[in-house]
């Protein structure tokens, strides 16, 4: 216990999630008045200088980090390549758009955003609104001060997250919010799209598993996962199978069970069974940054018409995807897309925009080269997209019990960055955080020693945060 206090870090669930977790928290203990004063200065800030009318065709887009372009920057989000995709124009009108989504938050923000815009007609003139927002449901409901970023307070068996209400409940919420946001488009007469919501599913393990079985069975539930992987990394694939479909007989809710043996499926080329097991992979892992299987069928179920339609965006993606299962190909990270990734996403939602208002038209899709050059997608952004995808798989692989994949991958990021520019200090500190948390110190020293050589002043700051400390302390208590 005192062990646990000592080294209790309020964080939430990743590097850009944090924030919005807290500013999530804070919203939902606004009162009414309070926060229609503040979505009012944040949607005037946003249109302010836009030259909005009714003359213009106007697209207000809803969602959380992937809307607006992580891990790119401001020059590149869904928005801005949509609107570049068609030409930046609808019939003879010029094309506004409005990006109301901001990293970290749930539909219920941007529903509350949506209902403002089109209560004030005269102001906003809405033409469109597109909603791709679920991975940030159960932020800001997590009891924080009982959630410790740790390695080493997770555990191959470990507990339910403490959810206010309780995981269903935020499920419950989700629906309602999509609910609403339907209600209000039909009623405003405003045309809606609405996006299911595609995560990285082959490559991106689940971040805690709960045991559902009786505590008598668990060595034997353990054993047999143990099993498993010795036969997976024997090649003996068939064997694994039989091995976690044996754990799954003991607890068929075990997140990780299901993701190991959707992988030896993948091994075998069982692909409908590999992408069944990871989608429940998804819907059982109990610290959820993924939305779920659940969510995007309340979407699909969607009444569609010439007011209201519905693009899968996971089964279209999945169509792109090797095998049918969405994975590092199109995903940088567990939930948001590279650059191939956003190019297909912005796409498809072109696409709809066009024939729902030009006639049924199709679009030529984007070649990545003139993307490239559009968004100035060069060396420079490149650099910083490696460091902050190396930042955030270091960081979330304190979420999981065995942190090693997510390690593995956030060094693959600061190698790539020192390929583009070996002179800064960020990959070396990457290196170092990622050899602290394997309790490495001669290494992760080396790699500190190169960074200060750098840039002294900048890794001091950096070091001095939190959670930075928190990994180094522990990593030398282990000398």
């Amino acid at each position: 216990m005192k062990k646990i206090l000592t080294y209790i870090l309020i964080v939430m669930i990743f590097l850009l999630a944090c924030a919005g977790a807290f500013k999530l928290g804070s919203w939902l203990r606004l009162s009414d008045a309070v926060r229609n004063n503040v979505i009012r200065r944040e949607l005037g800030t946003l249109i302010n200088g836009q030259d909005i009318s009714e003359k213009t065709f106007n697209i207000y887009y809803f969602g959380g980090s992937t809307m607006v372009g992580e891990p790119y920057n401001s020059r590149f989000s869904l928005p801005q390549l949509v609107s570049y995709m068609l030409n930046e124009k609808i019939g003879k009108r010029d094309i506004r758009y409005v990006n109301v989504a901001q990293p970290g938050r749930n539909l219920e923000y941007n529903v509350e955003h949506m209902k403002f815009i089109l209560e004030h007609p005269q102001t906003f003139h809405a033409s469109l609104c597109v909603i791709y927002s679920g991975h940030n449901e159960f932020i800001g409901y997590f009891i924080s001060k009982n959630y410790v970023l740790d390695v080493d307070e997770r555990s191959f068996f470990d507990r339910p997250l403490p959810i206010v209400g309780g995981y269903p409940a935020v499920i419950a919420r989700y629906n309602r919010a999509l609910t609403e946001a339907n209600t209000l488009c039909r009623e405003h007469q405003v045309s809606c799209i609405f996006s299911t919501v595609a995560g990285n599913y082959g490559n991106w393990e689940p971040n805690r598993s709960v045991f559902s079985g009786s505590e008598k069975d668990k060595n034997k539930f353990k054993h047999m996962i143990d099993q498993g992987i010795a036969a997976r990394l024997s090649g003996n694939n068939a064997q694994a199978i039989s091995y976690f479909r044996q754990a799954l007989d003991i607890s068929d809710t075990f997140a990780e069970a299901h993701y190991r043996l959707a992988q030896s499926y993948e091994a075998l080329g069982a692909y409908a069974k590999a992408w069944e097991h990871y989608h429940q992979a998804v819907d059982y892992d109990q610290m959820p940054i993924r939305a779920t299987r659940q969510q995007n069928d309340f979407i699909r179920r969607l009444p569609q018409d010439k007011r209201v339609a519905v693009v899968d965006i996971v089964q279209a993606l999945r169509k792109k995807s090797r095998h049918g299962i969405i994975g590092s190909d199109l995903m940088i990270d567990g939930h948001h897309p590279n650059l191939e990734g956003y190019i297909e996403i912005a796409y498809l939602i072109a696409q709809h925009i066009y024939s729902m208002f030009q006639d049924g038209l199709e679009l030529s899709v984007a070649k990545k080269e003139d993307v490239r050059s559009r968004f100035q997608i060069d060396k420079q952004m490149m650099f910083r997209v490696h460091i902050s995808r190396g930042r955030w798989f270091t960081r979330t692989s304190t979420l999981r019990y065995e942190p090693s994949q997510r390690l593995e991958s956030a060094q693959g990021h600061f190698m790539e960055a020192m390929k583009l520019d070996e002179r800064r200090f960020e990959p070396y500190l990457g290196m170092a955080m990622c050899y602290f948390l394997k309790k490495d110190l001669p290494t992760a020293n080396q790699y500190l020693s190169q960074a200060k050589a750098r840039d002294n002043d900048s890794v001091r700051e950096y070091m001095a945060e939190p959670w930075v400390k928190q990994v180094v302390d522990r990593a030398n208590s282990r000398k």
